[in-house]
């Protein structure tokens, strides 16, 4: 288990000049970086021999192995895996592009490999930072290459858009030289690049819901807004009714991510319905689990209401490590409150619940568990 940062590259289409330029451009971007920088050697003292951290970041200079190597920094003493990049194209890549498809896009999988993040291209990083402050180093460094070769590589992995922000603006005031967002982070480029790649519009979106870095909120909003909205609903549709119960963890995030990004509850109660019609569910997939597990989850609590729960979340402004991604999933095993990103008045859910069950004649309102509990007090919302 890690954080990791990855480069997936096609380097079919990129020159040996323009791969050196933008190797130079990284080197002066790690020599930069306010933390210095660190990579591990082999030094000689008398006739014994022994590793050490050093702040030369180029190994083998001037040959045809020369490359730059991280390992950390040395101010945080924090280490992880290496990461490390050759000057030379064809010491980077040898005879390997060759595997590459170089008519498709690099974004591109087969449909049976949608949920990979594996694209069409080598991956040029791929290892694990841990969420350390070298990571940012590394980040900066891949943010470059996308803006350098942006058909032909893009970044990913544990990154999040405040990240990217900083890094972008660093970047291009060290270099002096614009910048574009990576295409994980932009939903429309990213929607719009993929869409032409498959026929079917399901696999689009499925494509696009694997390499999106985005909230699960604005992924939806995307799809909602760049994709056709009856295959979007098809498949969100199918992966609730994967789930054997409304209160496990995965529908909990699906229905929030709904929730907040449509705001309507009344198209979420048809698809509950739609679901339970077409598959074997049990007792424990009907309108009244749906009710309370809305109500457990925060629904019907104004944000306001809601603040004592950030004190569980990791600061929006801090760079999350391996420690914290460790910590919020112990959590969630533990039973940490999970909260719907969404908010409605009771009025509003009950008169919702009360209009679509007598328009369906009690359809798929078997009880089989209790009601939402009034014991905590007046307010049942609790």
């Amino acid at each position: 288990m890690g954080l990791f940062v990855h480069l997936y590259i096609d380097p079919e289409n990129i020159s040996p000049t323009q791969w050196e330029a933008a190797y130079q451009e990284s080197l002066t971007l790690l020599r930069a970086f306010p933390a210095p920088l660190i990579r591990i050697a082999r030094e000689e003292i008398g006739s014994s021999k022994r590793f050490a951290y050093v702040s030369d970041l180029v190994h083998d200079a001037g040959t045809q192995d020369e490359c730059w190597w991280v390992v950390g920094d040395s101010v945080s003493g924090r280490r992880a895996e290496d990461f490390q990049l050759f000057r030379h194209k064809e010491r980077q890549f040898g005879a390997s592009s060759a595997r590459y498809d170089s008519t498709r896009d690099v974004l591109w999988a087969p449909t049976d490999s949608l949920s990979y993040i594996n694209g069409n291209g080598a991956d040029l990083f791929g290892n694990k930072t841990q969420g350390y402050p070298y990571h940012l180093a590394i980040l900066a460094v891949a943010i470059l290459f996308e803006t350098r070769f942006p058909e032909q590589c893009y970044l990913f992995g544990d990154i999040e858009s405040v990240q990217v922000g900083h890094m972008c603006r660093w970047v291009h005031e060290t270099l002096d030289a614009p910048l574009i967002t990576p295409i994980c982070l932009d939903g429309e480029r990213l929607y719009r690049r993929i869409e032409a790649l498959y026929e079917d519009p399901r696999h689009a979106i499925g494509r696009f819901q694997t390499l999106f870095a985005g909230s699960d909120t604005e992924e939806f909003e995307s799809l909602l807004r760049y994709a056709e909205r009856r295959a979007v609903l098809d498949v969100f549709m199918k992966e609730l009714g994967r789930y054997s119960s409304l209160n496990q963890y995965g529908a909990i995030g699906l229905v929030s991510k709904f929730l907040s990004a449509t705001r309507d509850l009344g198209e979420l109660i048809g698809i509950v319905l739609n679901i339970a019609e077409q598959g074997k569910k049990t007792e424990d997939w009907n309108l009244e689990v749906l009710l309370g597990m809305l109500c457990r989850h925060y629904l019907t609590f104004p944000c306001e209401e809601r603040k004592p729960l950030g004190v569980l979340d990791h600061p929006q402004d801090e760079m999350p490590t391996i420690d914290d991604a460790l910590s919020q999933a112990f959590m969630i095993m533990a039973g940490r409150p999970t909260e719907i990103d969404a908010h409605r008045e009771v009025s509003e859910v009950l008169e919702t619940f009360c209009t679509i069950s007598s328009r369906t004649n009690g359809r798929c309102s078997r009880r089989s568990s209790p009601a939402p509990s009034r014991r905590r007090g007046k307010n049942w919302r609790q």
